[in-house]
């Protein structure tokens, strides 16, 4: 049964003219899955809700959904106009095995990445779920809705992939400072991707539970795309991690061991939304989807309530925490090891640290260093939902 659904602040329908043309939206561009395709038109298919297998999908009904852009005249336009300069700038890495060398194709490139992450179905779904959330717990004991059974409401804004895709250009700036680094598989498996294909982890933080550590301005920050059956690219904090060669000014790495490459593709199938995808006809990636599909997350939204509290003669306080989890693994890839000094840092200081630019990694990146707004206070936490 559907459930009813409340949105604020919604768009009038006439106010676009071409909204009455209904379209077809990619979220995952279709020149990017081609490269994982045998014929250019299709691509193998694995659903993790029906555990369905399809060999030969057509690429042109993958990651799409209808007039999810139309929120923004021409956005779907300008996104075309990027995965233009995309395609050709990965094309070229995947063919010469290199990474571009120019400052502006390597921020094409970033940018690229950053609307991807925040463009597709699952990052609607996770702005949706908090929107709900947050709404809910403001209008509980609100006499206006106390006839109301709010359970049986999903609260959000009208558009919510536009409220996501609005950080794109702090993001970017917070993100400059990553690195690229280029694997290429010579292992006979190959690399698979999904509805949500690119990945946020961080090893550095992996012990750490009691808040997010996946923000892109975060200490240890590590993001996987796969860009075809044999390449994948991999940012990451240079402060913490060294990968490959990285710090003797090497680029590129070649991975020969199958178990890193599962370990890549392990990314995939935890942080997919509903399909992963590969090179049609690759049983070995099928057996492996199948294999893996136990362990995916049933919740990655984590909302940490306290108990209430006075803050003076007639108010009281309380707080509510949302993250994103971590995925559920132990990231083990032999090209990448975290750094002397950083291994020395205890996980409770690894949460609170921030990337920052010309600032010593141990020093001025403490994110809870608010003294200067008073003494602090202690909250009991009253409730943890995962969503």
């Amino acid at each position: 049964m559907l459930r009813d659904h409340v949105e604020f602040g919604a768009t009038p329908l006439n106010q676009y003219s071409y909204m009455s043309i209904s379209r077809e939206h990619h979220y995952v561009p279709q020149f990017y899955l081609r490269a994982f395709s045998s014929d250019d038109r299709r691509i193998g298919l694995f659903n993790f809700e029906r555990k369905l297998f399809v060999e030969n999908a057509s690429i042109k009904q993958q990651c799409s959904r209808r007039n999810f852009y139309a929120f923004a005249p021409g956005l779907e336009d300008a996104f075309g106009e990027m995965e233009g300069g995309a395609a050709s700038i990965l094309r070229r890495i995947r063919t010469e095995n290199a990474l571009p060398t120019s400052e502006e194709e390597r921020f094409a490139l970033l940018t690229f990445i950053i609307f991807q992450n925040l463009r597709t179905a699952a990052s609607e779904d996770r702005i949706v779920k908090m929107t709900d959330h947050m709404a809910k717990m403001m209008l509980q004991g609100s006499p206006e809705v106390a006839s109301i059974d709010l359970e049986r409401l999903t609260i959000s804004t009208s558009d919510p992939i536009a409220l996501t895709l609005s950080h794109a250009s702090e993001v970017a700036i917070m993100a400059t400072d990553l690195k690229f680094h280029l694997f290429v598989s010579e292992a006979s498996r190959d690399l698979i991707t999904s509805d949500d294909p690119v990945v946020l982890h961080n090893q550095f933080c992996e012990d750490v539970h009691h808040q997010g550590v996946l923000g892109w301005a975060c200490s240890g920050l590590q993001v996987a795309l796969p860009i075809g059956p044999k390449h994948l690219l991999f940012l990451f904090d240079s402060k913490i991690y060294k990968v490959g060669e990285s710090h003797k000014g090497q680029d590129v790495s070649s991975i020969r061991d199958e178990t890193d490459i599962r370990q890549l593709n392990l990314l995939q199938v935890l942080n997919a939304s509903k399909n992963v995808y590969f090179r049609n006809g690759s049983e070995k990636s099928l057996s492996e989807c199948k294999a893996l599909a136990e362990r995916r997350p049933r919740a990655r939204l984590r909302f940490v309530e306290t108990e209430r509290m006075a803050v003076g003669e007639d108010k009281e306080s309380s707080l509510i925490h949302h993250y994103q989890r971590l995925l559920p693994l132990k990231l083990s890839l032999k090209e990448v090891a975290v750094r002397r000094a950083a291994r020395k840092i205890p996980a409770t200081q690894r949460a609170r640290m921030y990337r920052s630019k010309g600032d010593d990694l141990f020093g001025a990146t403490d994110r809870h260093n608010n003294s200067a707004l008073g003494p602090t206070r202690t909250y009991t936490v009253s409730k943890i939902i995962d969503r």
